[in-house]
């Protein structure tokens, strides 16, 4: 197989959930990292990692991080540009979007 150091998973909640069963054994024998980066997409296996990597990281587990950021505390999108988007959307997709709502769906 192959050996890497570093993955990095991008808009991993609409991958299956399986992805973690193939790639974790080519990272675990080097003490690789996996970045796992989304948008939300209901609440899947993208869901249930985060919940598990957010409370490991609250209990002081360092082998974890999980930080969960929506347009309002990024702040990169003006707020006229946000107004204009609402207009466009309905009230769950803007939730899920750009509020990062896991239960938006």
């Amino acid at each position: 197989g192959i050996y890497l150091d570093i993955i990095i998973l991008d808009e991993r909640s609409f991958m299956r959930s399986s992805i973690d069963k193939v790639i974790l054994p080519t990272i675990t024998d080097r003490r690789g990292k996996l970045i796992q980066i989304s948008s939300v997409n209901g609440r899947n296996s993208f869901y249930k990692d985060f919940l598990r990597y957010r409370k490991l990281m609250e209990d002081g587990d360092t082998n974890f991080f999980a930080l969960d950021l929506n347009v309002l505390d990024t702040r990169v999108i003006p707020s006229d540009e946000l107004e204009l988007i609402k207009k466009n959307m309905s009230e769950e997709e803007y939730r899920q979007e750009y509020l990062n709502e896991f239960s938006a769906d």
